[in-house]
């Protein structure tokens, strides 16, 4: 009896063709993704949690209350003011100047507006996590080897759309609050240096591009097992 020859040889363990190797890198990518996600929003949560400031503000009023401000970016403009502060250094027993970058303040809203905010703010929140429930059931389809399916299409799309409006809504308020800052504080010493936004915008229409692209591939696939 011939022996098998040395290329038709497998292991037990590998896949068997290149498409296997795909799904399993895909799989591998696609869990790196999602862990670094939840790495983030962890993050996120224990940072805000550290940094939520416990100063009692003055009462702002009837019908008003304060909103928190944090790691609003500033610039010095004059370094002879006392908000551009300096530390003592022993090592040559004199002061040095202390660049300051970032700030925490508090402005004052309306309690209509604060409400309203945190209801849109609930709202945006409790879709993003949907999407990142979609996001897990995709990962688990494809687990099980369901890759190019209408539903995994569906699910992505609600994912990346959802966590898009989560991001435009967290900049519109962002936005309007800037305005806020602007009127109502006088930042003697410093000026805001803030960007036009702060979402990497391009990461974000890359991969709706991608999702797209996904689906196209999906429906290409449906029209070909039709015609067949």
């Amino acid at each position: 009896m011939a022996l098998p020859r040395l290329s038709e040889q497998r292991h037990p363990y590998l896949p068997e063709t290149p498409m296997k190797r795909i799904k399993i890198l895909g799989i591998v990518l696609f869990s790196i993704f999602i862990a670094l996600t939840a790495g983030d929003i962890v993050k996120n949560t224990i940072n805000h949690h550290h940094d939520a400031p416990t100063v009692a503000y003055a009462d702002p009023g009837p019908g008003y209350r304060m909103a928190e401000m944090e790691d609003l970016n500033v610039a010095e403009t004059d370094f002879s003011h006392p908000a551009c502060d300096s530390l003592y250094n022993r090592a040559t027993g004199s002061k040095v100047a202390v660049r300051v970058q970032q700030i925490g303040t508090a402005i004052r809203i309306s309690s209509a507006a604060y409400y309203t905010q945190l209801v849109i703010n609930g709202l945006a929140a409790l879709l993003a996590l949907y999407g990142l429930y979609c996001l897990v059931r995709m990962y688990l389809s494809l687990c099980k080897g369901e890759v190019l399916t209408r539903l995994n299409a569906t699910r992505l799309r609600k994912f990346v759309y959802f966590f898009t409006l989560f991001n435009v809504v967290l900049e519109v308020e962002r936005v309007i609050a800037l305005m806020q800052v602007r009127g109502q504080l006088l930042l003697d010493g410093l000026r805001l240096n803030e960007g036009l936004t702060r979402t990497d915008w391009t990461c974000l229409l890359m991969l709706i591009f991608l999702t797209e692209v996904f689906a196209l591939a999906v429906k290409l696939k449906e029209e070909q097992e039709l015609t067949i």
